[in-house]
C-alpha cells in the first residue's frame, strides 16, 4: 500500500490503482504522483482538506470504497453498476466533456505489426484476444459486445509484453499510455482512431462521512483547477519531462 501520509482532522482518504496510468497517476519509488493528484491537491486545499492517497489493486480499490473504508476514488469512469455505491457529479455519462471531470481520455488499440491490421473504427474487427487490465470498464464493455477479452493482467505494461510475446490480438489502453509504452517499438502499431472517449472523475463512496454540499464544493473546485490552463500546461509538461 502506497500512501501520502497525512492525517489531519479533515483528511480525504482516496484510492487509485496500484499501477502507473501516465500522466494521470504515476507510481514511482513508493510515491503516488500525477496530474490527478496535483489537480485534487490544489482543489482541496482552499476547502481545508488534506489528501491521503493509497495505491492498491483496482478491484480492491472499488470494493473497499464500496464498503466505506475509503472516501472516494481519484479517477474513475462512470458505470451503472458503480453508481450503486459511488456518487458521481450529476452531469455524467455524456459523450462530451463534463464540467466536473478530472480528465477526458481516448482509448486506442495497439497491435503487432505482424498482423498487418489497420483499425478504422469497427471494434468487431479488432484482433483477438483483446487485452485490457482486470476490472477496467473498457474491457467489460467490449465483452458485452460479444468480443473475446483477456483481462487476466493487472496493468497495461503486462498486456503490451503479452502482445510482443504472442504477436497476435490487441491491447486497449489510453492514448497517453500507448505512447509511453509502445511509441518507440517498431513491432507495435498505435492506431490513431480512438475506440472511445471517456470522462474520469473524483467519485465518492455513498458511505463516506462527507455531505453532498461538500462534495459539490470539491467538484466545483476541481472544475476551476482543471480550467486553469496555465496550471494544467505546467503540470503536464513536468510529467512529460
Amino acid at each position: 500500500m502506497l500512501s501520502t501520509h497525512c492525517y489531519p482532522q479533515d483528511t480525504l482518504k482516496l484510492c487509485v490503482a496500484d499501477s502507473t496510468w501516465f500522466p494521470f497517476i504515476i507510481i514511482k519509488k513508493d510515491v503516488v504522483t500525477g496530474v490527478y493528484i496535483d489537480i485534487l491537491t490544489k482543489a482541496s486545499e482552499p476547502l481545508g482538506y488534506k489528501l491521503e492517497i493509497d495505491a492498491i489493486p483496482w478491484k480492491r480499490c472499488l470494493h473497499i470504497t464500496e464498503t466505506g473504508q475509503f472516501d472516494g476514488i481519484a479517477g474513475v469512469s462512470y458505470q451503472q453498476s458503480r453508481a450503486e455505491y459511488l456518487n458521481y457529479p450529476n452531469d455524467i455519462n455524456t459523450p462530451s466533456s463534463t464540467n466536473f471531470q478530472l480528465s477526458q481520455v481516448d482509448y486506442v488499440a495497439v497491435t503487432h505489426a505482424h498482423t498487418k491490421f489497420r483499425f478504422s473504427g469497427d471494434v468487431q474487427q479488432l484482433p483477438t484476444p483483446i487485452r485490457s487490465p482486470l476490472g477496467f470498464s473498457i474491457g467489460k464493455e467490449l465483452e458485452a459486445l460479444g468480443l473475446e477479452v483477456d483481462n487476466a493482467a493487472l496493468n497495461d505494461d503486462a498486456n503490451i509484453k503479452k502482445l510482443l510475446r504472442d504477436r497476435d490480438g490487441s491491447v486497449i489502453l489510453i492514448r497517453e499510455m500507448a505512447l509511453l509504452l509502445a511509441n518507440n517499438n517498431p513491432d507495435l502499431i498505435i492506431h490513431p482512431h480512438p475506440l472511445k472517449s471517456k470522462s474520469y472523475f473524483l467519485a465518492f463512496s455513498k458511505k463516506a462521512q462527507i455531505s453532498q454540499d461538500e462534495k459539490i464544493k470539491l467538484w466545483r473546485s476541481i472544475e476551476r483547477v482543471r480550467d486553469d490552463k496555465k496550471f494544467i500546461s505546467k503540470t503536464l509538461e513536468r510529467y512529460r519531462q
